[in-house]
């Protein structure tokens, strides 16, 4: 868990020092508010957990999660190309968001890049140490 709240606060650094936070704040209201935002999966995650703590409905809690988790990965289009791109070692091919928009990057595209600064700083502080 320490580990978790200081890559969060790195994030939030890096995004602060760039002056992107209201661009990550925005990413992060979208993945939690509306129709298809990511707290539904969340809460049948949750729900379905809680009901495998029941030692005899344990087997079809699991079951539902995979089901889940499988629903999760394939409503996500394009994510089998990122996949094969990403075993072929092609470091060099675009990534292929789902709602492409032409010549802008995506919100997906200004996380990764503050998530990579965020890891390259936390490299570079633990050289120091």
């Amino acid at each position: 868990m320490p580990y978790a709240l200081v890559i969060v606060g790195l994030l939030l650094t890096v995004a602060g020092a760039r002056g992107t936070q209201s661009d990550l704040y925005a990413l992060l209201k979208g993945d939690f508010t509306g129709n298809k935002s990511f707290i539904w999966w969340a809460v049948s995650i949750l729900i379905i957990g809680s009901v495998g703590y029941l030692p005899k409905m344990r087997g079809v809690a699991n079951s539902f999660l995979v089901l889940v988790f499988l629903v999760l990965i394939l409503s996500n289009k394009g994510v089998f190309d990122n996949f094969i791109s990403a075993l072929k070692g092609n470091a060099n091919a675009p990534f292929k968001p789902a709602n492409d928009t032409a010549g802008e990057p995506s919100d997906l595209d200004k996380a990764q890049g503050a998530l990579k600064t965020a890891l390259d700083i936390g490299g570079k502080v633990a050289a120091f140490a």
